[in-house]
């Protein structure tokens, strides 16, 4: 059954408006091109906090670790897929624990083979 999306609530898992979250996400990518990291910033709270349904506190800390990871992949030739990899692995540590359940039943993790040197 499918639940209007004025009806679900943000704090729930997998019920988000993915509208919403694909215009946080093409933001997020805009800023990042142009390395507008506070443009980056505000985008990453709207799509931790509509995809992935945080409390507040979750989302701004989601969300600075995502601006973390993408300032670190951003510098050519000199990015750290190291250091972008691990704020990756500590955002999705956050994640809902049926996230991070299901992630351990497909033996990897959600940043396996994303961000790839």
């Amino acid at each position: 059954m499918l639940i209007p999306m004025s009806r679900r609530s943000p704090a729930t898992p997998w019920a988000c408006d993915p509208v919403k979250v694909a215009t946080h996400e093409c933001d997020a990518w805009v800023g990042y091109y142009r390395r507008d990291w506070r443009f980056v910033l505000t985008a990453a709270v709207g799509m931790v906090r509509h995809g992935f349904g945080m409390s507040w506190p979750r989302t701004l800390h989601g969300a600075r670790l995502v601006l973390r990871a993408n300032q670190a992949w951003a510098p050519y030739p000199d990015k750290d897929p190291d250091a972008a990899r691990t704020f990756m692995a500590r955002f999705y540590a956050l994640g809902h624990p049926l996230a991070q359940a299901a992630d351990r039943r497909r033996g990897g993790g959600p940043t396996r083979g994303r961000l790839v040197a």
